[in-house]
This record gives structure tokens, sequence and C-alpha cells, in this order.
């Protein structure tokens, strides 16, 4: 794809290791995982609970009825490769039926679905052109992330994760400000944190969602070039004929949980799901 705000992906490798394989897991985000009602699961499920659907195999009994069923949020879920991480990293607790086994297995999973939300967001930014400045200290917070999963499944020394948190989030909001000077040259840009069930138009160029509320939103047909979705809500948003094919820091959770169609275009990375209507509407 020729594109004016993404290059070359500097880390293939790393970027095959963030996509999940749950034949290599042992059932982590149906076990460690809480279960909300109103964030779409049939009913509200404790952390540290095995979801009943959960087969002897850590498989799931359901997995290809799970919009009939009312499991949206298990589709839309992408550990980001933290289950098979995991799995790998305590091998010897997998096989585990012991409460303490499984209870540890379940920490790790969760402190690298912390972990690699993040790694996500820089593996793509060092691949952003207007981000190219920020390459040296990219390069050494993903190095640093590396280190901190090396660690596992040991305990983390104490603050070190939150300090790496901050120094990333530092780096990334500087990187969605290099994208939409790039892109905005020098106009304002638009902010939507509440944007939910709106029919949204005009300019989106470089826009800001970051962190909004995109519920239900209606994006059809938009073009998102340089828009920045860190962190939005994108449940049930209309992406159909929208272009983000050039829009930044989007998640395959927020893609699988938004609806689209043939036309949308994504950016790199990111895969139409199997579920979208291949139909133009």
């Amino acid at each position: 794809m020729n594109s004016e705000l993404w290059g070359e992906d500097r880390y293939p490798a790393l970027t095959a290791e963030l996509r999940g394989d749950c034949t290599r897991c042992a059932g982590l985000c149906c076990t460690a995982l809480w279960f909300s009602k109103s964030d779409g699961f049939p009913a509200d499920k404790p952390s540290g609970v095995p979801c009943r659907h959960l087969r002897a195999d850590w498989l799931c009994a359901i997995h290809d009825r799970l919009e009939e069923r009312g499991c949206r949020g298990c589709r839309a879920y992408d550990c980001l490769g933290a289950g098979q991480r995991a799995a790998a990293l305590c091998s010897g607790l997998r096989e585990n039926g012991e409460p303490e086994g499984r209870a540890q297995l379940c920490a790790v999973f969760l402190t690298l679905v912390r972990l690699r939300q993040t790694l996500w967001y820089l593996v793509c930014a060092a691949s952003l052109r207007p981000a190219g400045a920020l390459l040296p200290g990219l390069e050494r917070l993903i190095a640093e992330e590396q280190r901190l999963e090396a660690m596992l499944p040991q305990p983390l020394p104490a603050g070190a994760e939150e300090q790496w948190r901050k120094n990333a989030d530092r780096t990334l909001r500087r990187a969605i400000s290099l994208t939409q000077q790039q892109v905005l040259r020098g106009r304002p840009a638009r902010q939507v944190r509440d944007g939910a069930g709106r029919r949204l138009r005009g300019s989106l160029t470089g826009a800001d969602f970051g962190m909004g509320l995109l519920i239900a939103a209606d994006l059809s047909g938009c073009v998102l070039t340089g828009a920045n979705f860190l962190g939005a809500d994108l449940r049930d948003a209309d992406l159909r004929g929208a272009d983000l094919s050039e829009s930044i820091f989007l998640t395959q959770s927020q893609i699988n949980a938004a609806r689209g169609d043939g036309a949308t275009r994504l950016p790199p990375r990111l895969k139409r799901p199997e579920w979208w209507c291949e139909k133009t509407r």
C-alpha cells in the first residue's frame, strides 16, 4: 500500500507474535477476565472463574455460535498473543489443575495483556512516517517491554511496569501530535470525546477520538486520514465504506466490535472480520 503516513513494518516478527492463537493457550481469556453483561456478554462473570462454555481442552464449546449466544464481547476480544505467551512461560502450570497454579497462570496472562496493549501502539508508532524522529525512543521502549516480559513468570519489580507505561504514554502522545501536524498543516484537530449514537460528518482528517465514546456512532463513508483512535470505544460503530487505511492506533478488538463491510479500508496489521458483510450497502 502506498501510504503517506505508514512506512514499513519495522517489527514484522513481533507483529506476528501480537496475534492471538487459542490453540496454544489454556483458556485464559475465558478464565482470567471479568465479564460484564453491559460489555457484550450474556451474564456477569468474576475474574478467575472459568466460563461455563470452556471445554476440558481449553477451547470454547460455542465458538462458532458466539453471536447467537449473546457473546459479542468474546467475538471482539483480542489478547494480542498474551494467551499463548503466558502458556509458554508457565508451561508447567498449563496442565496444573490446582487452583494456585491456575491463579498464577492467570496473573501472568493479565500482566502480559497490559504490557502488550501498550506494546501494540509502540510497534505501530515505529512505522508512522511523521513519528520518525521518535524512533530511537520507541526502540528503547519496545526493548524494555521485551525485557519485562522475559522476567515473567516471576513478579515484575515494584513500579517497573507503571514507569514504563508512563514513558510510553508520553511518546505516544507525541506521535499523535506529530501526525496531526502533518495532516492538518496548522489547523486545530477536531476532538470527539462523546460521539455515541451520533452521525459524524464534516472534516475528520486528523480528528482526535482518543479515549472517546463512539458506541453506535455513524462513521460510514468517512475519510479518517490521521485520525487517532487510541482507546476509543467503537462497539457497534458503523464503519461501512469508511477509509481507515491511514487512521492511527486502532486495534483488532476495536475493529471486531464495530460494523463494517467489504468497502471498509483498514490500516496495516488489521484484518477484516470474517463476519463483516462483504457487500457494500
